[in-house]
């Protein structure tokens, strides 16, 4: 009798076993992974750094593929931009040179961008056009003018150049930063190629005067420092060397302490 009991518990173990592997089965997930050898790394990656569940992450696989990521994610990081609203930064590629903005809601991808090319967005509009700025006192100009002088940059925390092709590689950079302080960053190119920096944060571009363009030593090296305004904002921005072709992007954090 007591065979018979263990044998009926092993099978009713059996179908409950059967019944999720087939719930799981009947997500989009099934088509993905046999037309992407990269799909389950993804979603595993998804899951755990963006708390989705396996649905979610599946959905979100999709959404990255009608974006054009289609390899290997990398790295995931969770960030916040100048406005102070959450975000997911992914790398992806074996040298971590490319990466995208992805916003979550309630476990939803509602945003996809690299810079300021919008690849995805919820709404639908595939452009975003900043509203009317509204007409502002004296006071709220000036206000505005010296954020603008006094917003340094911070630091990067992941972005690396391109690999191949004379490409750009960050070398270092100062993050996170105290506002106040003053931050560098360091970058390998092409030797005798100019590079340019631009240091964005909340919805402006830093006026600092030391952001200049510069000219690659022998060895490809370029160094910028600059004060970190004193009333910057503290969160992460976003700081973009380009020249001879390339780009790169990279990410850094202001501290009020």
């Amino acid at each position: 009798m007591k065979k018979i009991a263990a044998v009926l518990l092993l099978l009713a173990l059996g179908l409950v076993g059967c019944s999720q592997e087939k719930s799981y089965d009947g997500l989009r997930s099934s088509e993905y992974r046999s037309a992407y050898d990269f799909y389950d790394a993804n979603v595993q990656a998804m899951m755990e750094s963006m708390k989705l569940d396996a649905q979610q992450a599946d959905a979100a696989f999709g959404r990255l593929l009608d974006a054009g990521i289609r390899e290997e994610i990398s790295n995931i990081i969770q960030m916040s931009d100048g406005l102070g609203q959450s975000y997911y930064r992914i790398w992806w590629g074996e040298d971590y040179s490319t990466s995208a903005e992805v916003y979550i809601e309630d476990g939803t991808v509602t945003k996809i961008s690299v810079g300021e090319d919008i690849l995805y967005d919820e709404s639908g509009s595939e452009t975003t056009e900043e509203d009317p700025v509204p007409a502002q006192t004296d006071d709220e100009t000036q206000e505005r003018e010296n954020e603008s002088e006094e917003s340094g940059s911070a630091q990067p925390q992941s972005d690396s150049g391109t690999g191949d092709g004379g490409g750009i590689v960050l070398q270092s950079v100062t993050s996170p930063i105290k506002r106040g302080g003053t931050a560098s960053i360091e970058i390998c190119g092409t030797p005798g190629v100019e590079y340019s920096i631009v240091v964005r944060y909340s919805s402006s571009v830093s006026k600092a005067s030391d952001l200049v363009p510069k000219i690659a030593d022998a060895n490809g090296i370029v160094v910028w420092e600059w004060r970190v305004g004193s009333r910057t904002k503290p969160g992460t921005y976003t700081i973009t060397v380009t020249g001879g072709g390339d780009t790169l992007e990279a990410a850094f954090t202001v501290t009020d302490q």
